[in-house]
């Protein structure tokens, strides 16, 4: 049996129309090369864009507002006592700073409680300063009333459970803000509960000023002459003073109680301690004598004297020493005084130096030095209301910090106000001083021109790319990546002719290369001054590589010239030269607007990217229709052929039909 045939399905003639429809393709592939031409270029442009852009905001970075060149650090000696940082609007300056006594917050530790422990149901009332905290609790276990109260205090109290045995725990009420004005306070039920966990109780002792009543103190100078005086509240201590002040009653000392007073010096200069000249001896003058109408005038009487020496001033001392306290048995020293033009207060831990206070003595050995001391108090500090913490584990004070000879008081360990544009963290009390040192920050501003320069020289690299076939400039790039060296290599010298890059590429290191105005004037108008430059490495021969335009930085040069001129690298990136606060001269200025006409909305590679996609949306529709074309030839020419194939198959059917006839009647015959 033959083979059955389908016009137009399976025809013979099927390879021949596929064959003529390739022939006709070709047109069509090359319109799909060309668009991909033009899509790839629209990518080269596209990433020339995105490199010019980010280019520019590195620019503006390094000359707008939020430069990197104004930004400031604060170096501190000591770490451990404060720290330091700086706002953009501090001056760079030398400031030194005495932490005292750094800021706390109350915290009572209540006694040991049973593992068992339940809180009773209560309203639970706690003040901080002028604001308070109730929280009305049904009773419970201790983590469980600690939780409750730690969402209602937040900001206020706190409260922590440890577990400080294996079968009993212990509770810490605490005040979240710090500073003397902010003790914790316990009201309603609150205050009976922390009783009843030994966490206060009620004052054994009270406090007691020390009135420098002439009747309490005893004279003890052997210096003759007036050596103390009592003026209102203030006692002042003039040379060779020593005084002691009995208390009426002893002061029993528990922890925490302390000694307070506020003192002042006064220097004595030495011209005011030397002896004023006895003034000379007078002679009467005798009379004229007469005889015989002849008088005789006496002549005046000459008396000489020694010249004039004044007694030697007293040898300097200078002791500290100015306060001691008694218990009956002897004197122990207070920590020494300081120099001080305004009163500065001082505080003293008893409990470290006796166990009841009797008395104090006051003494000035200075010389050259009168002490002026008012407002002597003996208190507890950990004493809040009525009653007193048993187990204080700190107690609410003020930060105190000597700052150019004054004690500043703050609340709080962050002191903002002090110092414009620093803010100071205290960390620690010391006797020690810290050196503050506010200066630029370096490190910041080389990171800014290191960033500069990488993407610089990414538009560069780019653009040498684009408009040369030199496999040089790929080979030289030793951080490309795999992936980024084959696509370099795919992308070299595809906009060859391109003008408008290669006009880029040269305004761009005329930018770089010009000098500009700034405050140090010809010792800093060019960027290869401070260490960037085409030729920044030492050593070595002239590679090729440095004559295409990249950036190099010599880091040393430029951490030189941040540390300073940093004002003047400001200035170099942009610097308003003609008073209307318009930002006019300098390398940042002069990118950022150059690179605005091609990046701005509009602009040169806005309306190049524009062409580039009416160019592909008119290749596009060439292919469409092209496509149609095709569809249209192929479905003509698989017709044709088909119908051709059906009358050569009814031609063939036919002839073997007249065949079959003849056949017969030859047989017939």
């Amino acid at each position: 049996m033959s083979d059955i045939s389908i016009p137009g399905v399976n025809s013979k003639y099927s390879k021949m129309v596929d064959d003529l429809v390739e022939v006709e393709k070709t047109k069509l592939t090359n319109l799909e090369d060309e668009l991909q031409t033009i899509k790839d270029e629209k990518g080269y442009w596209l990433n020339i864009n995105r490199q010019v852009s980010t280019l520019q905001t590195a620019a503006k970075s390094l000359y707008g507002f939020e430069n990197p060149f104004t930004n400031k650090m604060v170096d501190s000696s000591n770490e451990r006592i404060l720290t330091a940082t700086a706002d953009r609007d501090a001056s760079f300056s030398q400031y030194s700073v005495k932490v005292i006594q750094t800021a706390s917050n109350d915290r009572f530790l209540s006694g040991q409680l049973s593992e068992d422990f339940r809180v009773p149901p209560g309203d639970y009332t706690f003040k901080v300063g002028e604001e308070e905290v109730s929280l009305r609790y049904r009773g419970g276990k201790l983590s469980d009333f600690a939780e409750r109260l730690n969402e209602r205090g937040r900001n206020l109290v706190q409260a922590t459970v440890v577990k400080n045995r294996s079968d009993s725990q212990v509770i810490l009420l605490e005040a979240v803000p710090t500073g003397s004005a902010n003790r914790l306070i316990f009201s309603g039920d609150s205050e009976q509960f922390a009783k009843d966990i030994e966490m206060i109780r009620p004052i054994k002792t009270d406090s007691r000023d020390i009135l420098p009543a002439s009747d309490k103190i005893i004279n003890q100078s052997e210096t003759a002459g007036e050596t103390f005086s009592i003026q209102g509240e203030e006692i002042v201590l003039s040379h060779g003073a020593r005084l002691q002040i009995p208390l009426d009653k002893p002061y029993p000392v528990e922890a925490g109680s302390v000694l307070q007073f506020s003192y002042k010096t006064t220097q004595i200069s030495e011209d005011s301690l030397k002896v004023i000249p006895p003034p000379d001896p007078t002679v009467p003058q005798p009379p004229p004598a007469s005889l015989d109408g002849v008088t005789v005038n006496s002549l005046s009487s000459v008396v000489d004297l020694p010249p004039w020496e004044n007694p030697p001033l007293p040898e300097r001392i200078d002791d500290f020493n100015i306060l001691s306290v008694g218990d009956g048995s002897g004197n122990y020293n207070a920590p020494p005084l300081s120099d001080s033009d305004d009163y500065k207060v001082m505080t003293v831990q008893l409990k470290d130096l006796v166990d009841t206070l009797s008395s104090l003595t006051l003494k000035n050995n200075n010389t050259y030095r009168n002490i002026s001391i008012k407002d002597i108090q003996v208190f507890n500090p950990t004493v809040v209301a009525d009653y007193e913490a048993v187990n204080p584990a700190d107690t609410a004070r003020d930060a105190v910090l000597e700052f150019n000879g004054i004690d500043v008081v703050r609340s709080t360990n962050d002191v903002d106000d002090l110092i414009p544009g620093v803010n100071l963290s205290l960390h620690r009390a010391s006797d020690d001083e810290v050196d503050l040192d506010i200066k630029p920050d370096a490190e910041a501003a080389k990171e800014a021109l290191i960033e500069f320069v990488y993407k610089y020289n990414n538009l560069m690299t780019n653009i040498l790319v684009l408009t040369t076939d030199n496999e040089e400039i790929v080979n030289e790039k030793e951080y490309f990546t795999d992936e980024e060296r084959n696509a370099a290599l795919e992308a070299l010298g595809k906009l060859k002719g391109d003008m408008t890059l290669r006009q880029m590429k040269d305004r761009l290191q005329g930018i770089m290369a010009s000098p500009y105005e700034t405050s140090e004037g010809n010792a800093l108008s060019l960027l290869a001054q401070m260490g960037i430059s085409t030729n920044e490495t030492p050593g070595g021969s002239l590679a090729a590589g440095k004559l295409r335009g990249y950036l190099e930085i010599n880091e040393d040069k430029v951490d030189q010239v941040l540390q300073s001129k940093i004002l003047g690298v400001r200035d170099l990136f942009g610097k308003d030269t003609d008073g209307d606060l318009i930002l006019d001269s300098g390398v940042g200025v002069s990118l950022d607007n150059y690179l605005r006409a091609y990046s701005q909305t509009g602009g040169i590679l806005s309306l190049r990217s524009d062409r580039l996609d009416n160019a592909i949306d008119k290749k596009d529709e060439e292919i469409t229709d092209y496509q149609s074309y095709l569809e249209d030839y192929e479905q003509d020419l698989r017709v044709k052929y088909g119908n051709m194939e059906s009358t050569l198959n009814q031609l063939q059917s036919s002839s073997s039909y007249l065949d079959t006839l003849s056949n017969n009647n030859n047989g017939n015959n």
